[in-house]
């Protein structure tokens, strides 16, 4: 819950606290790709599929819309990169819509 911690933080010091966190579990996850194709070995966890949602929508729509971007997947977490694509071939194409996230943030949640 840290991008919505960030995106609803009312104070600076909460902020700062909130997106510190965000990329330090992007690190951790960055860190634990560095030696195995999976965030828990070689095969898929449970891990793995509940950080996808969050990866594929983190730089298109939770780092501009809760302002957590400073630093983003596709530049600067390149393992979490390859995993994710990974992923999203094991996975399959149709699995998310990236402009459906989009739009339920910026218009049916948010208006």
């Amino acid at each position: 819950n840290g991008v919505y911690r960030c995106g609803f933080a009312t104070q600076q010091a909460a902020y700062e606290a909130a997106e510190r966190d965000v990329h330090a579990g992007l690190r951790r996850c960055e860190e634990a790709l560095a030696g195995s194709r999976f965030l828990c070995g070689s095969r898929v966890s449970e891990a793995d599929v509940r950080l996808l949602p969050t990866v594929v929508r983190f730089d298109g729509v939770y780092a501009p819309f809760f302002r957590c971007g400073r630093f983003q997947v596709r530049s600067d977490y390149p393992r979490l990169q390859r995993w994710c694509g990974e992923m999203l071939r094991l996975t399959g194409p149709g699995l998310f819509d990236l402009d459906d996230a989009r739009r339920g943030y910026y218009t049916d949640l948010f208006p």
